[in-house]
């Protein structure tokens, strides 16, 4: 998802917080029940991000994004970070608009968690010329930009077996 509106006045600021306290509680839940890290307002974007470990590699996000009083945005991400060669691998699924009152919101969550776990590598886009950020740093030294070791592994229930299934 696209960085926020750092611009956004009080009034905004307000009204979005106050949408979100409606949906903390299943918002909480989800993420206690499967051991996922939350991001609040993350680059002062609309949206709370569930982060985790993807089972296979890197790091994966799911991404509820407030479009106004009664719609959201349910998207999910996973990339893969390889330093040596200055190189990002993304997958993405920027959702679509849905409205509260359609949908159960819990259900729609799960769904999301249970697909991003079975997403593959060879699905993923390569994004190069990380250098000039990451040159600056070392994943030895704790590179700012690569939190991986702070996102917690998914509960067992959502992760990949051997085989590739969902336990």
């Amino acid at each position: 998802m696209a960085n926020g509106d750092p611009f956004a006045s009080p009034i905004e600021w307000k009204n979005i917080k106050t949408f979100f306290q409606g949906l903390s509680p299943i918002l909480s839940t989800f993420a206690a029940t499967h051991n996922l890290a939350i991001d609040e307002y993350y680059h002062e974007s609309p949206s709370w991000t569930f982060r985790f470990r993807h089972p296979r590699g890197g790091a994966g996000g799911i991404h509820v994004e407030r479009v106004d009083d009664s719609t959201i945005r349910v998207g999910s991400s996973w990339y893969i970070d390889e330093f040596e060669n200055f190189t990002r691998y993304l997958k993405s699924d920027e959702g679509s608009d849905l409205i509260l009152g359609a949908i159960d919101v819990r259900e729609l969550l799960e769904e999301k968690l249970k697909d991003i776990v079975t997403w593959n590598k060879s699905d993923m886009t390569a994004f190069p010329d990380y250098e000039r950020f990451w040159s600056l740093y070392t994943e030895k030294n704790g590179c700012k930009c690569h939190r991986l070791n702070a996102f917690p592994n998914p509960s067992s229930r959502v992760a990949m077996e051997p085989g590739g299934c969902i336990s």
